[in-house]
């Protein structure tokens, strides 16, 4: 639907499919094209759902159409070769799990002017909503720039989060109150992991003087997924931050000045960011940062230091940070 244009409210099926494994990029890849070619318009927003992981990739298939495949999903580096390959988009905007993870945000940095996604865990209703919700805005919107529109989508789950309206809510109550929202702008996403790298090297030089105050700040930081977890693997960057920065004797230290600019420069890149009480110190964007590496971390969770290391991802080519990580982690066990 071009935007600006008079829609009916009623959906249409334009074409049905046979099984088609959702976990290989050229699925991604095809439906955009597809759309671009059929449907012409000056922007264009990406809605995507399904089971997510942060860093780790989403869209898991369970019932692939591929010979010798069992399962399957897409990875970040998959996600995008898919935009790359089709040109892009203006925005993404994931309702899966975890997917406001940094190192998802910056994986797409050249593919997509507006990252939308949640710290969180994201309840089986969300998506659903969110695509009434995405109409809505993309046609009273049009005028607006992406930064504008990514504001209101933000602000729609603000006004009225969908959470509150399903069995989960009624079951857990304030106690799941957990929901997380936000919109970052990918052209300052250089300017984050710059910082992070600087932090990481901080670490890394000064690794003894620092191991306590990583540890505390590590037990203390807002982390996610937070729902039936002891620890999450995954930080508040912001809130972590902080932690670190309060700790500091003077503000001339080098670790303050590390701290300070990773949250400049978060500050520069989110855009508009919501969450609920159950993650009152949450700013926007995760980064992982795993409880540990003992076998137990790394046989019941795929957010492990195996996996962060196999995927490849352009974080981990960009900074020190997954050496620190393994550093750390070493000292730690």
């Amino acid at each position: 639907m071009p935007l600006g244009q008079n829609w009916t409210g009623k959906f249409e099926i334009i074409e049905e499919f046979e099984e088609i494994n959702v976990g290989n990029y050229t699925t991604l890849r095809d439906f955009i094209l597809r759309s671009k070619t059929d449907y012409p318009a000056e922007r264009y927003f990406l809605h995507i759902h399904g089971h997510g992981a942060g860093w780790y990739g989403g869209c898991f298939d369970s019932e692939t159409n591929e010979t010798n495949l069992d399962t399957d999903h897409l990875t970040m580096n998959e996600m995008r070769r898919a935009l790359d390959e089709s040109g892009g988009v203006d925005i993404v905007e994931y309702t899966n799990c975890l997917m406001g993870s940094f190192e998802s945000a910056y994986e797409l940095q050249d593919c997509t002017e507006i990252y939308i996604g949640s710290e969180e865990s994201v309840d089986f209703f969300t998506p659903a909503l969110a695509v009434l919700y995405n109409i809505r805005i993309l046609r009273r919107c049009y005028h607006m720039t992406n930064m504008e529109i990514a504001e209101r989508i933000v602000e729609r789950f603000r006004i009225f989060n969908p959470y509150l309206l399903t069995p989960l809510y009624l079951l857990h109550g304030t106690i799941y109150n957990r929901f997380t929202m936000s919109a970052v702008r990918t052209d300052k996403l250089d300017g984050v992991c710059i910082a992070v790298d600087d932090l990481a090297r901080e670490f890394i030089e000064n690794i003894d003087d620092y191991k306590d105050i990583i540890t505390e700040a590590r037990l203390q930081s807002e982390d996610f997924p937070g729902f039936g977890y002891p620890l999450g693997s995954l930080i508040d960057l912001y809130h972590y931050s902080d932690l670190l920065q309060k700790s500091c004797e003077t503000p001339e230290s080098d670790l303050y000045i590390a701290t300070q600019n990773v949250k400049q420069s978060l500050d520069e890149a989110v855009i508009s960011e919501w969450h609920q009480n159950g993650h009152k110190h949450a700013h926007g964007l995760s980064l992982f940062f795993p409880p540990d590496n003992s076998e137990v971390h790394l046989n019941t969770s795929i957010l492990n230091m195996n996996n962060y290391k196999s995927c490849k991802l352009e974080f981990t080519k960009d900074t020190q940070w997954d050496e620190f990580l393994a550093l750390y982690l070493d000292l730690k066990s």
